[in-house]
C-alpha cells in the first residue's frame, strides 16, 4: 500500500447536517463535510484509491488496459496522491 493510502478513516458523529472524517490511528479530524451524505464516500477514499491502484496494476499485468483507460486512470491516481 502506498503512503497516500496507508491511513484508514472513519465517520465521526457531528450535527444533523455535517459529517466528520477521522483518521483511525490517531483520532485526528481529517475533514468536515457540509452534506452528511458525502461523509461515507470521503471516509472510504483511501480504500478506494488502494483498490484502484491494485486493479490498474493487475489489469496492466494481464495486458487488459486500453490506452483510453490508462489515460483516465493515471491522472486520477496522481491527483489522489497529490503528485
Amino acid at each position: 500500500m502506498s503512503t497516500a493510502t496507508q491511513k484508514a478513516f472513519y465517520v465521526g458523529k457531528t450535527s444533523d447536517h455535517q459529517g466528520l472524517i477521522i483518521e483511525e490511528g490517531t483520532g485526528r479530524n481529517v475533514a468536515v463535510t457540509y452534506d452528511k451524505a458525502d461523509t461515507p464516500l470521503l471516509a472510504a477514499a483511501p480504500e478506494m484509491l488502494a483498490a484502484l491502484i491494485a486493479a490498474q496494476e493487475d489489469l496492466a499485468d494481464l495486458g487488459q488496459l486500453s490506452a483510453e483507460t490508462i489515460a483516465m486512470l493515471a491522472p486520477a491516481i496522481r491527483s489522489a496522491r497529490n503528485l
